[in-house]
C-alpha cells in the first residue's frame, strides 16, 4: 500500500530526498573557516543553494507527511519536523540579511542539526528493531528522531541574553559526532 503512495507522489518524493541531500552535503561546507573566511563569495553560494534546498525539501516533507506510512501520528510527527526546518531555515536566512552574522551562525547550526535528524531517524530504526515491530518504530522515531532537544540554542531567547552555543573546541567533527558516537555532540 505504501508502496502505492509513493508511486503516486514520485515527485514530492523525488523532490524531498534529493533536496535533503543537497542540505546533508552542504551544510557542513557552510561550517569550514576557510571556505568562510576566505571565499565569502562561495560560502555565500553554498548558503544559499542550501537554503534553496531547505525550502524545498522542507515544503515537499510538508507535502508528503500527509501520506506518511502508518498514518496521521507519524504524518504529524514529520509534517511538525518541516515545519520547524523551514523556520530555521528562514531565520538563519533573514539573519544574515540583516546583517546579524552571530545569529545567523546559530540558526544554521539549528537548522543543520534538523537536517542531520534524518541520518538519527533511521539509526533509530534500526536500534529498535530488536525490540519493536517496524510500524510501532517507525510511529516512534517519528518523533523521537527530533523532538530530542538540541543541546545547544533551541530557546531563540538565549540568543538575546548573549549567551554563545558553541564551546571553543566547536568544529564539524562536533557535529557528525551522534553519528560517530563519542558522546560530544552539540546535537
Amino acid at each position: 500500500m505504501q508502496r502505492r503512495v509513493y508511486e503516486l507522489h514520485t515527485v514530492g518524493l523525488a523532490a524531498h530526498i534529493l533536496s535533503g541531500m543537497v542540505a546533508l552535503t552542504l551544510g557542513p561546507l557552510g561550517f569550514l573557516p576557510t571556505l568562510r573566511l576566505k571565499r565569502p563569495r562561495r560560502h555565500r553560494t553554498v548558503g544559499r543553494v542550501h537554503v534553496l534546498a531547505v525550502l524545498l525539501g522542507g515544503v515537499a516533507g510538508l507535502h508528503m507527511a500527509m501520506f506518511a506510512y502508518m498514518g496521521g501520528m507519524t504524518g504529524l510527527g514529520f509534517a511538525l519536523l518541516a515545519c520547524l526546518w523551514l523556520y530555521r531555515g528562514a531565520r538563519a536566512f533573514l539573519s544574515i540579511r540583516r546583517g546579524h552574522v552571530q545569529a545567523h551562525r546559530r540558526w544554521m547550526i539549528r537548522n543543520h542539526a534538523l537536517t542531520l535528524r534524518a541520518v538519527r531517524l533511521r539509526v533509530q530504526l534500526l536500534a529498535l528493531r530488536p525490540g519493536l515491530d517496524f510500524e510501532s518504530s517507525y510511529v516512534v522515531v517519528a518523533w523521537s528522531s527530533w523532538l530530542v532537544r538540541d543541546r545547544f540554542y533551541t530557546d531563540p531567547s538565549e540568543a538575546r541574553r548573549g549567551h554563545d552555543p558553541l564551546p571553543s573546541s566547536f568544529s564539524i567533527r562536533s557535529l557528525m559526532s551522534p553519528l560517530l558516537g563519542d558522546g560530544s555532540s552539540p546535537l
